[in-house]
């Protein structure tokens, strides 16, 4: 049961960045795939490299490191986030 409540933390921004990463093309299945893998893969790049840079600046200000469960939480978050801000610009760009 302690298992399932350490997981259950990564749950809610590992969904939003799936469900936010999604890009949805009318009439075109392999488009909206491809689009979808496409921003699904670059979001979670983002966010890893963000965290590393983070834990690199947390090293060096203040000589600790980001715990393994800390680091996957942070760059899920930070994948949702971007992903946020793609979903955004892609589904109301033309119109802000």
């Amino acid at each position: 049961m302690k298992k399932l409540e350490n997981y259950s933390k990564f749950i809610l921004p590992a969904l939003l960045w799936i469900v936010l990463s999604i890009r949805f093309y009318p009439g075109d299945l392999i488009k909206t795939l491809l689009e979808s893998m496409k921003h699904f893969l670059g979001f979670g790049l983002y966010g890893f490299g963000l965290t590393i840079i983070l834990n690199g600046l947390s090293v060096k200000f203040t000589k600790k490191r980001m715990t393994r469960e800390q680091f996957i939480r942070i760059a899920l978050w930070l994948s949702a986030f971007a992903a946020f801000g793609g979903s955004l610009d892609f589904y109301l760009g033309s119109k802000l």
